[in-house]
């Protein structure tokens, strides 16, 4: 159940946050979509490029797919499903971390954005 709430706290609050920004829905739809799929490839290809090194693992903390995945694995006690976050060689804890993190910029986003609407 926790992971499911975090996991729809993330995927909308971010969803919003673009839509929210973007004058346009086509433009927002195609943003929402390529802020999950392209940051995913990218941390899959460099954390398995690197072999586990710095740079892939702020590749996956910056990814939502991959942050959840590992939340996933770290509340569940399960190996990771996707390769890259396997390699990584996070901590847990790092992925609640981030997940918090993600939840708490994209409402802030949402809040500073319709503030704006008010004057």
């Amino acid at each position: 159940m926790a992971i499911s709430l975090i996991g729809a706290l993330l995927v909308g609050s971010l969803s919003a946050a673009i839509a929210a920004m973007s004058p346009r829905r086509s433009y927002a739809t195609m943003a929402i979509v390529a802020v999950f799929l392209i940051p995913t490839a990218l941390a899959g290809i460099l954390t398995l490029a690197v072999e586990g090194g710095v740079l892939g693992q702020i590749a996956i903390l910056l990814s939502p797919g991959d942050v959840l995945d590992g939340l996933n694995a770290f509340l569940f006690g399960v190996p990771a499903e996707g390769d890259a976050v396997q390699e990584a060689g996070i901590e847990g804890w790092v992925y609640a971390a981030a997940a918090t993190a993600w939840i708490l910029g994209s409402l802030s986003v949402l809040y500073l954005r319709y503030q704006r609407l008010d004057t």
